[in-house]
C-alpha cells in the first residue's frame, strides 16, 4: 500500500514501518530542528534524542486525535518534551559524581613532617633576631 498524506496516520497507528519512514521524511526536518534548538550545547545528546522523538511517534500514536491537534503539532510537541527529558538527564550527570571514580590523595606523613621541620627551622631563624626574652613573648602570643 501506497503511503499518502492522507492515510500515514492509519496506517502509523496499524504500525506499518514504512508510514514511519514517511513521518521521518516529511517531518524530519522539523522535529530535527527543534531538538537541535533545544539542545543546540548538547550535541552529543541530538541524535539520541531525534531517535527518541520517533520512538516516542511510534509507541504512542494511539493517543494522537485528530481533532484535538495536527500531526505536526503532535509530533513538534513530542519533540520538545523528549528535549526537556534530555536536559534534564544531562543536568543530572552533572551533580552526580561516583566516588569510585574520585582520586583522593593520601595523606603523606612523612612530607608533613618534613613540612612541619622546615617551618619550624624557618621560625627560628626568623626569631634569632629576637632577645630571649621577646622570644618568649613572640611564641606564647602566636603560637600557644
Amino acid at each position: 500500500m501506497k503511503i499518502t498524506e492522507s492515510n500515514f496516520v492509519e496506517q502509523l497507528k496499524k504500525h506499518d514501518e514504512k508510514a514511519l519512514m514517511y513521518v521521518i521524511s516529511e517531518y524530519g526536518g522539523m522535529l530535527n530542528a527543534i531538538v537541535c534548538t533545544r539542545l543546540r550545547l548538547l550535541k552529543d545528546y541530538q541524535e539520541e534524542c531525534l531517535n527518541d522523538v520517533f520512538l516516542g511517534i511510534w509507541k504512542n500514536i494511539g493517543s494522537f486525535d485528530m481533532e484535538k491537534s495536527s500531526f505536526k503539532n503532535w509530533c513538534a510537541g513530542i519533540a520538545r518534551y523528549k528535549a526537556l527529558d534530555f536536559l534534564r538527564k544531562y543536568y543530572r550527570e552533572l551533580t552526580f559524581e561516583n566516588i569510585d571514580e574520585m582520586d583522593i590523595p593520601k595523606v603523606d606523613e612523612e612530607l608533613e613532617r618534613i613540612a612541619e621541620q622546615e617551618i619550624s627551622e624557618e621560625l627560628e631563624q626568623m626569631l634569632d633576631c629576637l632577645s630571649e626574652t621577646d622570644r618568649g613573648i613572640f611564641l606564647k602570643l602566636y603560637m600557644e
